[in-house]
């Protein structure tokens, strides 16, 4: 499951992260000749280091959900979205 491009901008705007194993965020824009310009730079930056900013913007890599979480980019992974939909709605997230 992937989140790209538009959808990573929206996922900046989120307070509380949450992702599956294998999902993955990527700026996809730079693979199209675009720059993510909606917002995406001025809050992502206070999210993740500077130097994965760049790397993500210049390159348009996916950033797997297991690195997102050791970045601190999400709060949790779980292994699926049934999982997932299950201890948020439960509020189970410790």
């Amino acid at each position: 499951m992937g989140c790209i491009g538009g959808g990573v901008d929206f996922t900046t705007a989120c307070n509380i992260r949450y992702a599956c194993e294998g999902a993955f965020f990527t700026i996809h824009e730079i693979k199209i000749a675009m720059t993510a310009d909606l917002g995406t730079f001025p809050r992502i930056v206070k999210l993740l280091p500077e130097g994965i900013v760049r790397e993500l913007a210049y390159t348009g890599r996916p950033l797997p959900a297991e690195e997102a979480l050791s970045l601190g980019f999400v709060n949790k992974v779980f292994p699926d979205q049934e999982s997932m939909l299950e201890a948020v709605l439960a509020k189970e997230l410790i």
